[in-house]
């Protein structure tokens, strides 16, 4: 139960990674994004160690 509610999640990650992806092409500056991308790899991560 719990490992296929972590590979949902990194399923919507991926999809979410993906739309920001897409997205960069009319954002100039993309710091931000990619900041925010580690920052949930890490909660994902995190989450996925101590569950």
């Amino acid at each position: 139960m719990e490992n296929s509610m972590a590979a949902h999640n990194h399923h919507d990650l991926m999809n979410w990674k993906n739309g920001l992806l897409k997205g960069q092409s009319n954002k100039p500056s993309n710091k931000k994004i990619v900041v925010a991308i580690i920052i949930g790899l890490v909660l994902v991560g995190a989450y996925t160690l101590y569950s």
